[in-house]
């Protein structure tokens, strides 16, 4: 069982944990030096502002969360700060979820998956003890979902279909479908050839727009520092989801491994996987309950990637 060292309690950015905000910075001491995480709650006002200056220009919808942190009258935000195990907000925090859990990272409490609840999942990549990919992979994950982009807007404007006599048209749909494949060979999803598996619409544009955007800031933060770009990050891309059932049977949904295909996860995070695996790399996903609710009311309607 590994213990952190010293360096991740200061969370400073390195080669393999590039992004750093100014409050994960401060929200990080706090949970980390603090007897009590209700110092989190001080810096709800500065949570809001670092969320709202970083998506400025994502197209995320971070509004209403913005709202609640900013006013928590009913106290929703200090419950559930409070309800959190310290070692799990932390690794929330750093987004070293998949890292810790693979490595054993030492206290990393949380709750029982027999509940209904809210939990994380996490992706990284197989053999990697829980690492994620290198920013300089990372590119090439944003290159394929730019030119799965380029594909799905041609099958748009053409009717929705593949126009097989243009050499452009060619070209998108060998990405599309070396995208789509993985879908099948993933979950077991019936073959489709005539149309995209994901992000048809001007709302999947959106959405695949939006995940280029979360990718390239762990592209910009190693950049800024100047780190290497060869080493694989210990941060990696999170979701939050609810269950109105036990944590245990929802998380299925969200990997093969686990029993459930892709089920009923959201297809962004079908998408990423299956990118992914396009380019050869196989990729991993943990699951860990954050919080057990019983109050069904209190639930978000649907799962969203982390934003910060």
């Amino acid at each position: 069982m590994a213990t952190p060292n010293a360096s991740d309690w200061a969370l400073l950015p390195t080669a393999d944990c590039p992004l750093v905000t100014p409050a994960m910075k401060t929200l990080y001491h706090v949970a980390h030096n603090d007897e009590s995480l209700l110092g989190l709650c001080l810096f709800r006002g500065q949570m809001a502002t670092d969320l709202e200056e970083a998506h400025a220009d994502s197209g995320f919808p971070v509004d209403k969360t913005v709202k609640v942190l900013r006013d928590d009258s009913n106290r929703i935000v200090t419950k559930l700060l409070l309800s959190l195990p310290r070692n799990l907000t932390l690794s929330l925090l750093r987004h070293t979820l998949a890292r810790d859990i693979r490595q054993r990272i030492e206290g990393l409490h949380t709750y029982p998956s027999d509940y209904k609840g809210v939990y994380a999942a996490a992706i990284s990549v197989k053999g990697r003890g829980g690492r994620f990919l290198s920013v300089d992979e990372i590119k090439q994950l944003v290159s394929t979902i730019q030119d799965y982009r380029t594909g799905v807007r041609l099958w748009l404007d053409n009717g929705k279909k593949w126009n097989r006599n243009d050499a452009t048209h060619q070209r998108s749909e060998a990405v599309v479908k070396s995208v789509d494949f993985q879908l099948l060979r993933l979950s077991k999803i019936p073959e489709n050839n005539d149309k995209p598996r994901f992000g048809q619409g001007q709302k999947g544009l959106v959405r695949l727009n939006q995940l280029c955007y979360m990718l390239e800031r762990f592209v910009t933060a190693a950049a800024t520092h100047g780190f290497d770009t060869t080493v694989p990050l210990c941060q990696s891309p999170l979701m939050i989801g609810c269950s109105y059932v036990s944590m245990k049977t929802r998380c299925k949904a969200h990997w093969r491994e686990y029993g459930g295909g892709f089920g009923a996860t959201t297809w962004t995070w079908e998408f990423a996987l299956c990118a992914m695996a396009s380019l050869g790399f196989d990729p991993d996903v943990v699951t860990i309950p954050i919080l057990v609710t019983t109050d069904r009311p209190s639930y978000p309607r649907r799962r969203c990637w982390s934003r910060h």
